[in-house]
C-alpha cells in the first residue's frame, strides 16, 4: 500500500525504461492504482500488498483427525402404505446423506461434532505469504504473456500494471501482518505502526528525527544506480546549550550518499521485528526505509516486466507483438 503517486512514479519508470508509448503506461499506471481500493484483512486481499492476511487453514490438531464418510442410508416408513394427501407413500424411496462421521471405537457419531473444528481461520505465516505471493505474481505473468501474445494489448497492460502494485508492495511491506478491516481500522489500532509505515510508503524520507534539543527531517532519491541526492534539515526544539554533538540552531544540508541508500541501515542488534504489531509498536518498521524501497522496487518492476518481454520476444512473432504492445498498436 504505498501511496498511489509512488506506485505510479515507479511504474512509469519502470515502463519508460522498455520505451512504452505514454497512453500504455497510463493504463497500467491506473490499473496499479487500482489495487488499493482492495485493503482488507482477508488474504486474498493483503496478498495483492505482499502482507500476511487471514485465510481458512487447516487446524494442526483436529484437521489431522480422520474423519470417514457416513453411509448412505435408505429408509422406508413403515406407512409406506399410507396415502398423504393423494401422494406417494410416506417414507417412499427417501435417502438422507449426513456427512462425516467420527468413530470411537464401536461408536459412530454422525455427523462427526469435530468437522467444524478441522480448519480455523488465522493469519498467515511469512511463509506461507512469501508462497502466496510467489504463485500470485507467476499467474499474472503468464496472464500477460497470453493476452500479448493473443493481441489483446489492454487486458495486458491492466494485468501489468495489477502485477507491478505487489511487486512493488513486496519490497515496501516486506510479509508484515495486516489484521486490519481498513485504514481507518489500522489507525485506530495501531497509530505508530501506521504513522511509520505512511512514512516509509512516502518513498523520499531519509531521515526522521526528534530529541530534546533537535528535529531533522532528511529527503532521497537515486540519482544512480549506486548514488543517492538528498537534502537535510534541522531546527531547534527547546534549549540546545546542553548538546554535545551535531549542529545548534536552524540549518540545513545537501548530501551525496554512495552504496546504501540512506536512512537504510538499521542500528546494530536491532531486527526488524516484522511479527510483532501492537497499538504501541514501532520498532518494527522504519520510517526512513523508503528511499532503498522506492529504489529496489523500481528494479524489480524492470526485471518483471523484462522477463515477460523475454517470454513472449521467444514466440513466433513475438517480437512484432511485443513492438506492438508497446505502443498499443491493435492496426496488425
Amino acid at each position: 500500500m504505498a501511496i498511489v503517486p509512488v506506485h505510479k512514479a515507479i511504474t512509469k519508470d519502470a515502463l519508460e525504461a522498455f520505451k512504452f508509448a505514454p497512453r500504455a503506461i497510463e493504463r497500467a499506471a491506473r490499473a496499479n492504482a487500482a489495487v488499493d481500493e482492495k485493503q482488507g484483512d482477508d488474504a486474498s486481499q493483503t496478498n495483492l500488498h505482499a502482507m500476511r492476511g487471514y485465510f481458512l487453514a487447516p487446524d494442526p490438531i483436529f484437521g489431522a483427525l480422520t474423519l470417514s464418510a457416513a453411509p448412505v442410508s435408505s429408509s422406508t416408513s413403515t406407512l409406506a402404505t399410507a396415502k398423504a394427501n393423494g401422494g406417494l407413500p410416506l417414507g417412499s424411496g427417501t435417502t438422507t446423506k449426513s456427512g462425516p462421521t467420527l468413530r470411537l471405537g464401536t461408536l459412530a457419531l454422525t455427523p462427526s461434532p469435530l468437522a467444524s473444528m478441522a480448519s480455523r481461520y488465522r493469519l498467515q505465516t511469512e511463509d506461507e505469504t512469501k508462497e502466496a505471493v510467489k504463485a500470485l505474481l507467476k499467474q499474472a505473468h503468464d496472464d500477460v504473456v497470453l493476452a500479448v501474445l493473443k493481441r489483446e494489448y489492454e487486458k495486458a497492460l491492466i494485468r501489468l500494471g495489477e502485477a507491478l502494485h505487489t511487486v512493488q508492495d513486496r519490497v515496501f511491506h516486506h510479509f508484515e501482518p495486516w489484521p486490519y478491516k481498513d485504514i481507518a481500522d489500522s489507525l485506530l489500532n495501531s497509530p505508530n505502526y501506521m504513522m511509520c509505515h505512511a512514512l516509509r510508503d512516502v518513498g523520499y524520507i531519509s531521515k526522521v528525527a526528534a530529541s530534546e534539543h533537535q528535529f531533522a527531517l532528511g529527503l532521497a532519491t537515486r540519482a544512480d544506480p549506486d548514488t543517492y541526492l538528498g537534502v537535510e534539515a534541522f531546527a531547534p526544539i527547546g534549549d540546545q546549550r546542553s548538546m554535545t554533538q551535531g549542529f545548534r540552531g536552524w540549518g540545513g544540508m545537501v548530501t551525496l550518499t554512495l552504496g546504501a541508500a540512506p536512512g537504510s541501515l538499521r542500528p546494530p542488534d536491532t531486527t526488524p521485528g516484522r511479527d510483532r504489531r501492537g497499538a504501541d509498536d514501532f520498532d518494527s518498521c522504519l520510517p526512513s526505509e523508503g528511499v532503498a524501497d522506492k529504489a529496489k522496487a523500481t528494479d524489480d518492476s524492470e526485471s518483471f516486466v523484462g522477463d515477460v518481454k523475454k517470454e513472449v520476444e521467444a514466440k513466433a512473432k513475438g517480437s512484432e507483438m511485443w513492438a506492438d504492445f508497446l505502443q498499443m498498436n491493435q492496426g496488425r
